[in-house]
């Protein structure tokens, strides 16, 4: 099959680290037709023979990907002329070098949803500047229609495509992003779920012995409001059971901020009874365990599912309820709000009192057995 380019190939120097290695490619020159070569250079940096090929064999693999989704390195100085699918690709690949592994795959999945759409529409040949409002109306329009994408989906796909082709401005390969103008549907309130006194007590005596080690992280869920990922990601290190804190570091949490929260007594003593290990040891690796390698909240999720249908418990009553159900309690407890916003690591008050606001719409027991009579 006849293409525009030749496959990237490595020129080694004949193994001597004395001279330039580097991968070279040829591409048809746009205005006579001839394959023109083209070179990309290995840092004379890298030492050894090892590290130069392995260096060549990653720019191969970039460029070989980059050619064969439509990349034209003559197009390159004249950027609005640059293929669409190549430069999203482009721009994905900027944002990998920088996020969270979790992240990086949503982004992933929505650019590649996207290029699929481009390809049923026989537009992947598209240039970057061709690319309308219009073409995005069509497009958003498909994620409901066709895909049946809920209203979060749709809004996460929309303000990915924004950020991306924000980043093709400023790249200056276009002016107008075709996806500014367009709003983000109304999302409905998500319920909040919370365990009842009789399923937390349940709870407290059952899942010690099913998973112990489920049953801390429910604790730190419960006592310290931490997410799931933010707990698989928690060192040994980061507990201060002297301070009775625990500092959570930018990679951990979802603002990228360090965070503290307390540790509130009975969980204290809970983690007094553990064996410590090494500060740099995961407090939640493999299995739950403790160890050096960072796991995936999915982990947790798991665990949790395997203990939930032992339990017979409800599907949506997943382990981050246990955050609902101890925000409740200091509620009813009467816990001021300043004190369960630090804890929550809210923002504000009033973003804590929009919460409470909600939480508040859930069945007052106490309130309805405590209510004076009327006319008494």
């Amino acid at each position: 099959m006849l293409t525009d380019f030749k496959i990237p190939k490595l020129y080694d120097a004949d193994g001597s680290l004395d001279s330039r290695w580097y991968v070279f490619y040829s591409y048809k020159s746009p205005d006579d037709g001839k394959f023109k070569l083209f070179k990309i250079f290995i840092s004379s940096k890298i030492y050894t023979k090892s590290g130069r090929r392995d260096e060549g064999h990653r720019i191969i693999k970039e460029y070989k990907k980059k050619l064969s989704e439509g990349w034209n390195p003559f197009q390159s100085s004249e950027r609005q002329y640059s293929n669409l699918i190549a430069c999203l690709n482009e721009m994905v690949d900027v944002k990998l070098r920088i996020l969270r592994k979790r992240t990086s795959y949503t982004y992933r999945h929505v650019v590649n949803a996207f290029i699929r759409y481009l390809a049923s529409k026989k537009m992947k040949g598209t240039m970057v500047s061709d690319f309308t409002k219009l073409h995005a109306q069509e497009y958003l329009d498909s994620l409901k229609r066709d895909a049946g994408y809920s209203n979060r989906s749709y809004n996460n796909h929309l303000a990915t495509l924004k950020m991306f082709f924000s980043m093709l401005i400023k790249r200056e390969y276009i002016i107008i992003n075709p996806f500014i103008s367009f709003e983000p549907l109304q999302i409905e309130q998500a319920e909040i779920v919370a365990y009842t006194n009789d399923e937390l007590s349940y709870i407290a005596k059952s899942l010690p012995r099913f998973n112990y080690r489920l049953w801390l992280v429910a604790q730190f869920v419960y006592y310290c409001f931490l997410r799931p990922q933010e707990i698989v990601r928690m060192r040994y290190g980061d507990v201060d059971l002297n301070r009775h804190i625990i500092v959570l570091s930018g990679r951990q949490t979802k603002n990228k901020q360090t965070q503290m929260v307390d540790i509130p007594d009975p969980l204290l003593e809970q983690l007094k009874k553990i064996e410590w290990m090494p500060a740099h040891y995961f407090m939640f690796s493999k299995k739950l365990e403790p160890g050096v390698v960072e796991v995936a909240q999915t982990r947790i999720d798991g665990a949790w599912d395997e203990y939930r249908r032992a339990a017979n418990l409800d599907a949506n009553k997943t382990i981050y309820a246990m955050k609902h159900t101890g925000a409740g309690r200091l509620v009813d407890a009467g816990v001021d709000m300043r004190s369960i916003q630090l804890q929550m690591r809210h923002h504000s008050l009033e973003q804590t009192q929009q919460y409470l606001d909600r939480f508040r719409r859930r069945p007052n027991v106490a309130l309805r057995s405590t209510f004076p009579v009327f006319g008494e």
